[in-house]
């Protein structure tokens, strides 16, 4: 019987097994290292978790429902916030979950209420290496982003490109070439 590895951001990469979860540091290139924990079975959330799931804040729904559609088709799990204190309250409430963790932000700069660079801030405060991707169509916007850490694109981007912007951070070590 085989076992399949997966990955969460909590965990790495791990493997099941019927009597327990291996998890791997990954962190040394594309090598799967020693174990580091072993976990019981019954561990909440793990019996699920296959992969991080991306959230996209935006208050156009068009550009969120299509960023939504290319990602899924690429067979990513998406959750859609319309602005940025429903982003924050899903990123709370996944927190709570294990199984329910993002593993990259793609927000709009401008947005009502909380702009991106807010929620920028809100987010860095909850997580220091949280990739995100701010999208924008101003070229200027990216100066308001220095020292926070964020991936900044303008728009439009292809759907290609964020495919593999998002593959890419989620992934890194599998998406280097020796």
């Amino acid at each position: 019987m085989g076992y399949h590895c997966r990955y969460s951001p909590k965990w790495g990469i791990y493997r099941k097994t019927p009597e327990s979860v291996l998890s791997f540091n990954t962190t040394e290139g594309n090598r799967l290292l020693k174990p580091l924990i072993l976990l019981p079975t019954h561990t909440r959330g793990l019996r699920h978790h296959t992969m991080p799931a991306i959230l996209i804040v935006d208050d156009n729904p068009i550009q969120a429902v299509t960023r939504r559609l290319i990602l899924e088709k690429a067979h990513f799990p998406v959750v859609i916030a319309d602005n940025g204190q429903a982003a924050l309250e899903k990123f709370d409430a996944a927190l709570e979950k294990f199984d329910a963790q993002f593993g990259i932000v793609i927000t709009d700069h401008c947005m009502p209420e909380m702009g991106g660079p807010e929620l920028v801030k809100h987010l860095r405060e909850r997580s220091t290496t949280l990739p995100i991707v701010v999208l924008s169509g101003l070229p200027e916007a990216q100066a308001q982003y220095d020292g926070m850490d964020v991936y900044f694109r303008l728009k439009p981007i292809q759907p290609e490109e964020l495919i593999e912007l998002t593959r890419t951070l989620l992934y890194p070590p599998y998406c280097q070439t020796a």
